[in-house]
């Protein structure tokens, strides 16, 4: 009789055990692929990181030269400069637009 429950009871604990340890299994595997996932995630970040730093970069070092030697106009520098032209070229007039 002792037996018989001692046999019960082992055997309800490994049902128990394997139930438990299936669980852990299932989470870990759960785990990993969340973790796989971050870190994509962390070298796009990485990535778009570094990309933002080298438009940073760029831009406050200013437009830089082209291969003709020439640095690219700002924005609004070609209006000022034919607003010059047209004031040398009408004896110190400008026109207002």
């Amino acid at each position: 009789m002792v037996e018989e429950l001692r046999e019960q009871l082992h055997g309800a604990l490994n049902v128990k055990t394997d139930r438990i340890c299936g669980e852990i299994c299932e989470k870990l595997d759960n785990m990993s692929a969340e973790l796989a996932a971050l870190r994509e995630e962390v070298k796009e970040v990485r990535g778009d990181w570094a990309l933002c730093k080298e438009a940073a970069l760029s831009k406050s070092q200013g437009p830089k030269a082209t291969k003709w030697g020439r640095r690219p106009k700002a924005e609004g520098e070609e209006l000022r400069e034919a607003r010059q032209v047209r004031k040398q070229g009408l004896g110190g007039e400008v026109l207002s637009m």
